[in-house]
């Protein structure tokens, strides 16, 4: 069970209307979970929150692993399940060792890590 209600178009104010449709369009429909189920309750936040979600995710110059690996590290320190269950396969794919994502996950001692991934 989603913890807030999904959001219709009849429930937005009119004059944040033009934001909701834009978010529902990029989505392809209702926003029934993740992040997006929470800030379409405001639309005209998710929309400028989906901006800089596009360019932090898709045009940014980070490798993906590094992108991938800042993620997982954030979502351990905030404790956000859905957002580590979300991108640890991903950061996976992307080339982070298992060790490293295993250390993540049970708060142990970091293995050995490249520059790049000691910055993130």
């Amino acid at each position: 069970m989603a913890r807030l209600p999904i959001v219709t178009r009849d429930q937005i104010p009119e004059q944040f209307r033009p934001a909701f449709d834009e978010v529902i369009a990029a989505s392809g429909g209702a926003i029934t979970s993740g992040p997006g189920s929470i800030t379409i309750n405001s639309p005209e936040m998710a929309r400028r929150r989906n901006h800089l979600t596009q360019y932090l995710r898709y045009e940014t110059t980070f490798p993906k692993r590094i992108q991938e690996l800042a993620i997982i590290t954030t979502a351990r320190a905030m404790d956000c399940p859905y957002i580590w269950n979300a991108h640890a396969p991903a950061a996976r794919q992307a080339g982070v060792s298992e060790a490293l994502i295993t250390a993540l996950r049970e708060r142990q001692p970091l293995p050995p890590m490249s520059a790049e991934e000691l910055a993130a």
